[in-house]
């Protein structure tokens, strides 16, 4: 299934054209700021950044569609390939054919295009993606980041950064805000992998909590699968 473009004004957009979750995509009004090249945003300040919307669709192992094989991610640029799950996580395979490993105990959400996963502590993962991404993930943040402001509380920019790895394009948006008196942390991580499938993977969780979700980012990015 594709998916229509999205722009990274909301924070999940994909550094290759999707919302702020990822880069820069042309974005849709629903989605927190930064999507990559793929542009996927954060969720806007008016939507609550640090928790998703309730659940609008979909099952809570995903659909079965798609082949989903592709050449995966990583923080060094391979998938984890066939070794079964972390512990304390499961294989979860979209209908629109990406795939990763998530917690056993975090909710999958809906709300649009998005994939949201949901921790207990308040934190979140948001999955945007697109088939039209832009071709510098770096750049696209930049120009998403202009505006996170407005969206966030107390927002404060860490760094953008360019990601290694076998992508056409990729980066990070890093950064630092206050939701309902929570101070929370973010990295936002816009992947290209081929001219036709931008993503961008939106973690944000307790800055109490981020050693925790700076390992599971790395879990989520080595066991990412695009679609092919």
């Amino acid at each position: 299934m594709r998916r229509k473009p999205v722009a990274f004004g909301a924070v999940a957009v994909v550094a290759a054209g999707l919302v702020i979750g990822a880069f820069a995509l042309s974005s849709d009004g629903d989605n927190p700021p930064g999507t990559p090249v793929v542009s996927a945003s954060p969720t806007p300040r008016d939507t609550g950044a640090s928790s998703p919307p309730a659940e609008d669709g979909g099952d809570e192992d995903g659909g079965d569609k798609g082949k989903g094989k592709g050449k995966g991610g990583g923080e060094n640029g391979k998938g984890k390939g066939k070794g079964g799950p972390h512990a304390g996580y499961r294989e979860y395979k979209d209908e629109s054919g990406f795939a990763l490993q998530v917690p056993v105990d975090w909710q999958r959400e809906t709300r649009g295009n998005s994939v949201f996963f949901r921790a207990r502590d308040g934190g979140y993962l948001q999955i945007d993606q697109t088939d039209s991404p832009k071709d510098d993930a770096v750049a696209d943040w930049k120009n998403q980041e202009a505006s996170a402001a407005g969206r966030f509380g107390s927002y404060r920019l860490i760094g953008i950064r360019p990601l290694p790895g076998p992508y056409v394009t990729a980066a990070d948006w890093e950064f630092t805000f206050r939701s309902g008196g929570t101070a929370m942390h973010a990295i936002n991580r816009a992947m290209v992998t081929d001219e036709e499938h931008g993503y961008a993977l939106f973690l944000v969780a307790p800055a109490s909590e981020w050693e925790t979700a700076k390992q599971r980012l790395a879990i989520f990015t080595s066991t990412f699968e695009p679609d092919k």
